[in-house]
């Protein structure tokens, strides 16, 4: 979740969000704006996002994503690659990428330029030729850390945030972050935990 100036952005509120039961999605504020990069269960849980959203919350994403939204009878609104939409006092550009290789159809991936600033390649890592301070990178399991790491160095944002982690060991999660840093030196590496925040200035 972003938040500026008190207006709330959410990205992505998958199932693993909540497998732990650590956090449940009526613990997360309402937000303003919801972006979905995708329709995997992990990004997009249309059960989660019923208890996240009230009648106000605008949900933006691509048209796969909106078709499943509307099966389940969850309002959306289309947002297609390269165009840009200024909602609650965020500008979302959208970017057609394509999703990192699986063992199943590849689905329609979109990511989400925050404000010029905040970049989710949603499950991509050949975005290039963006300008952003900030990157959630996508370390795995199926997100290759070496491709991850080469798409970042393109980038060379001020920033990286490491995701879609969940499935690795903390031994192992340690280890990818620090072949990360070793190929982008001057980036800040930010490892959040479930619930931690951190401030953009």
């Amino acid at each position: 979740m972003l938040e500026k100036e008190g207006e709330k952005l959410l990205i992505d509120p998958g199932a693993f969000c909540f497998i732990e039961g650590i956090l449940k999605p009526e613990d997360i504020p309402t937000p303003d704006v919801v972006l979905i990069t995708h329709t995997h269960l992990d990004h997009c849980d249309p059960a989660a996002l019923k208890k996240i959203i009230k009648k106000q919350t605008l949900v933006l994403a691509n048209h796969e994503v909106c078709e499943v939204l509307a099966e389940n009878k969850i309002p959306c609104e289309e947002i297609s690659g390269g165009h840009t939409r200024s909602v609650h006092d965020f500008d979302i550009h959208a970017i057609n990428c394509q999703h990192v290789p699986i063992f199943a159809k590849l689905p329609e991936n979109t990511a989400f330029l925050i404000d010029g600033t905040f970049l989710h390649p949603g499950d991509s890592t050949t975005i290039h030729g963006i300008d952003c301070r900030v990157v959630l990178l996508p370390i795995g399991p199926y997100a290759s850390p070496i491709e991850s790491a080469k798409m970042a160095r393109l980038l060379m944002p001020d920033i990286v945030i490491p995701c879609h982690d969940a499935a690795l060991k903390q031994f192992l999660l340690e280890r990818m972050i620090k072949g990360i840093e070793t190929v982008l030196p001057g980036v800040k590496i930010v490892t959040l935990k479930q619930s931690e925040s951190f401030e953009i200035i």
